[in-house]
């Protein structure tokens, strides 16, 4: 095995893999953010690994940072590169099995198929802010919350019912009465771009509260947020 430059220890492959990625982070004037889970999973997609340094354009950086990482995590198995104050750069680690010959060319097909990936989050957070998160509603009719307790729908109409009666013992105005129930959860389960996100669960609440902010009236902004 070793003849042929194959590595049988996946400790020695995770030691090789954040190492070389560390490297290649810093020549981008980056960071390589420990990532235990994903590195334990990428070490056993390969046995010779080669770790190389794409890029993609700055245009995406425009979307939620969440929604990279998450498709660049959950669907390609790249780690991201951040700057030394926490921002998202236009860069990641990749790992390939094999070596070095025409490594340009696959990282190359990584960048394209990246690019594709993020023009595909790009197209769902445009359409999904573009119109009022209760517009995303009626589509909960099609999820279902429980065999015998309907859709969820069917939940969102219940927690509506509740809603006056909460917000009189927590003394909210009408205004923030009104409000009230757009904060429930449920309405991004339709949401496409959250979707997206659906491996970085943390960061949904944020990325519920960037597209409220988005689309509901000014007036009500300080209020909801």
């Amino acid at each position: 095995m070793h003849e042929h430059s194959i590595v049988t220890d996946v400790e020695v492959r995770q030691a090789t893999i954040t190492t070389v990625a560390a490297t290649l982070a810093r020549r981008q004037g980056g960071v390589y953010r420990d990532d235990p889970e994903l590195l334990d999973e990428v070490a056993n997609l390969v046995e010779r690994p080669t770790v190389f340094c794409g890029h993609f354009e700055e245009r995406f950086l425009a979307l939620p940072a969440a929604v990279l990482v998450a498709a660049m995590k959950k669907h390609q198995r790249y780690f991201p590169i951040y700057a030394p104050d926490g921002r998202l750069l236009p860069a990641f680690i990749a790992v390939r099995n094999g070596d070095n010959e025409h490594l340009e060319t696959v990282t190359a097909g990584n960048e394209q198929v990246l690019r594709a990936r993020f023009a595909d989050a790009e197209f769902f957070y445009k359409h999904d802010t573009q119109q009022p998160l209760a517009a995303y509603v009626p589509q909960l009719a099609t999820l279902t919350f429980q065999a015998r307790l309907g859709s969820m729908l069917d939940k969102v109409h219940r927690l509506e019912q509740l809603t006056p009666a909460v917000a009189r013992l927590l003394g909210l105005t009408t205004e923030e009465s009104a409000m009230a129930h757009t904060w429930c959860l449920l309405p991004m389960l339709a949401c496409a771009v959250v979707g997206l996100a659906a491996a970085c669960a943390p960061t949904t609440h944020r990325l519920l509260r960037l597209i409220m902010r988005l689309t509901m009236p000014v007036s009500c902004m300080s209020t909801a947020l």
